[in-house]
């Protein structure tokens, strides 16, 4: 099982739940309920917790909870972007660098967009990153197998870390 915790309870807009540390009116501080205490208390021996945007860290927590013979439940924990209370800079490509494998359209991002500039060996289009759009979560990055998707130069940290 699978549990994605934004936050938020995106699917119905954005309302607050007791996932958060705040009041539904927000004019005082709530205690936060913790997901990985209530499923073990619910007799779930395999619980593992991933940051939500560290691609490595999911698909190892996949891997580990796929291989336990009873139930396991994966928790992806990252806030959602339309909430977030941290703004990144956004990542660009370095088209000396992109092959345009296009893995990173993979991800799905609308961050990710097709560039004018065409690989010289396979004709197909590079990516380039719409920085009005890109939040700086780092998984377009993080999935580029020749590093072209690179970091922004201000020094801040991707919510992957």
């Amino acid at each position: 099982m699978v549990i994605m915790d934004n936050s938020s309870t995106a699917m119905t807009g954005h309302q607050d739940n007791p996932g958060i540390d705040w009041s539904v009116t927000k004019d005082r501080k709530a205690k936060k309920v913790e997901i990985e205490p209530l499923v073990r208390a619910m007799g779930v021996e395999k619980v593992v917790t991933v940051n939500a945007f560290n691609v490595k860290e999911v698909k190892e927590g996949f891997e580990e909870c796929l291989k336990f013979d009873s139930t396991a439940v994966l928790i992806t924990k990252g806030e959602c972007i339309f909430v977030s209370r941290k703004p990144k800079p956004a990542f660009t490509v370095n088209t000396d660098k992109c092959i345009a494998c296009h893995t990173c359209f993979k991800v799905g991002c609308p961050a990710v967009v097709i560039d004018v500039v065409k690989n010289e060996k396979n004709g197909k289009f590079k990516a380039k990153i719409d920085p009005t759009l890109c939040n700086g979560c780092s998984v377009c990055s993080q999935v580029c197998p020749t590093g072209a998707i690179e970091p922004p130069k201000s020094g801040k940290e991707s919510l992957a870390e």
